[in-house]
């Protein structure tokens, strides 16, 4: 869907905008005394173009952007004293859909199994919008907003009583009649202005995913061969997006280039997309090489350095002076630095999908500030330091049956930041089918096993599961 927005400022005061399909207004003639300026008839719409197409599974990038074909310019209408814009900016709407399927075999005792879900679900689980811009030469923008059925149905959050009651997302709706409905969320992935001075650098500010590896950047289901994201990825040993500013671009050599992102932001905390806690500036960055010599390879390392903290604001009055005077401090709750370190390979040769990432994540808490934690054990303990170590390694092979993919994943998480957890395997067989560009359909049979049980047995049995996932491009 493309939209073209046309309007013009008058001197001092407010604008009068028209939104018009693929319409360039006429320059206005140089009249002393040309009649009001009228909003023309809005034209019959053009036909609606097809969706944008979708490359196959191992090629397509969710965030691709629509190409830079923009011209800004302006032109004085000296009758109206206003600037009116020759050709404004193309608004392109575009995003991906999934619907999933997930049962979780074994017995029903299965502490897990109670928790991630105790029957047989169907859900619709991403539904993804992005907002795409050009706003002249070398300026570009995105923004890509989930929508989302939570808080419905999130039980996970113990009462004092020892429930979990699940939060009430019912609202009368007034417009039909008084009749209720659940309401749900948005959350807001990226947002972000990137301006281009040269071929091999770009410069992004906003919120933006945090460049590293391939599973992060390409989340969208389409793009996605397996059902589910590797523990790993989701357990967010780097962080998943964050907000500030970020320098990447590519220097060609032949058919070989040399990729790299240079990241400062927020780092990560409590409120991280809006606000720092601290003083100190997270940094980070990507170094990766692709050649064409032996199909498609790409190499990469990932870094990122930052300090989380936590803290509350409070309030207090001074009376140790003459008058009183108020004040606002915040105490530290937590704090700690954590340093995230990763490496990556992707080879696509002909039909052959190969693609792996390993990662580590350690934290090194403040003495003055270690969390003190209470388990099972009543007695308060202070939580120690950690370095998680976590990987995947997924093989896909695309058939010319169907353009069906079979594939096979291998995937490890460690969990040292918490004892209720102990590390996880998981292995899973599945098939991948494109019968559209637009449209991927998934099948997986996959189970999870423990190194030992954890302080709470969670790790006691195995976690076998099927999933199914439609997931589409639109």
């Amino acid at each position: 869907m493309k939209l073209r927005l046309v309007g013009f400022f008058s001197g001092m005061s407010a604008v009068v905008a028209s939104a018009a399909w693929a319409q360039t207004p006429a320059e206005p003639e140089a009249t002393a005394a040309a009649p009001p300026v009228t909003a023309a008839p809005a034209p019959t719409p053009e036909p609606t173009s097809a969706p944008k197409p979708a490359a196959p599974a191992d090629e397509l990038a969710a965030s691709t952007l629509p190409e830079a074909s923009v011209n800004d310019s302006f032109v004085a209408d000296p009758a109206a004293n206003a600037f009116v814009a020759e050709d404004g900016p193309k608004l392109e709407l575009y995003g991906f859909a999934d619907f999933s399927y997930l049962h979780i075999l074994g017995n029903n005792r299965n502490i897990l199994k109670q928790y991630v879900a105790p029957y047989p679900r169907f859900y619709v689980g991403h539904l993804n919008l992005y907002v795409a811009s050009t706003l002249g030469e070398n300026w570009r923008s995105l923004a890509e907003v989930r929508f989302t059925y939570s808080p419905l149905g999130d039980d996970d959050k113990q009462a004092a009583d020892g429930t979990f009651p699940a939060p009430d997302t019912q609202a009368v709706d007034y417009a039909e009649l008084q009749r209720t409905f659940s309401w749900g969320g948005i959350e807001i992935q990226r947002a972000w202005l990137e301006y281009q001075p040269f071929d091999f650098l770009s410069i992004r500010g906003g919120q933006w995913l945090t460049p590293y590896g391939y599973w992060n950047d390409d989340h969208g289901s389409p793009t996605i061969i397996a059902v589910h994201k590797p523990f790993p990825i989701g357990d967010t040993f780097f962080p998943e997006h964050q907000t500030g500013l970020v320098a990447h671009g590519k220097y060609f050599i032949g058919s070989t280039a040399i990729g790299y992102a240079a990241t400062l932001s927020n780092g990560r905390g409590p409120y991280d997309v809006i606000k720092d806690l601290d003083n100190n500036k997270a940094v980070g960055g990507r170094l990766y090489l692709e050649t064409s010599a032996f199909g498609n390879l790409t190499i990469g390392v990932d870094a990122y350095r930052g300090r989380f903290t936590a803290s509350t604001k409070r309030y207090r009055v001074d009376t140790s002076g003459a008058d009183p005077v108020a004040e606002i401090y915040r105490t530290t709750d937590v704090a700690f630095d954590e340093l995230s370190l990763g490496a990556d390979v992707r080879w696509l040769y002909k039909d052959l999908h190969v693609q792996g990432e390993v990662m580590t994540n350690e934290a090194r808490y403040d003495e003055r500030h270690r969390p003190r934690t209470v388990g099972f054990d009543p007695k308060p303990t202070f939580a120690a330091d950690y370095r998680r170590i976590g990987g995947y390694l997924l093989l896909g092979y695309r058939t010319q049956f169907f353009n069906l993919m079979p594939y096979v994943m291998g995937e490890h998480s460690s969990y040292t930041n918490t004892d209720l957890a102990p590390p996880a395997w998981a292995w899973s067989a599945g098939v991948n089918l494109r019968p559209t560009p637009n449209v991927v359909l998934k099948a997986e049979l996959a189970i999870a096993t423990f190194d030992g049980v954890g302080s709470t047995g969670l790790g006691k049995d195995d976690l076998p599961y099927v999933g199914t996932q439609a997931a589409w491009a639109f």
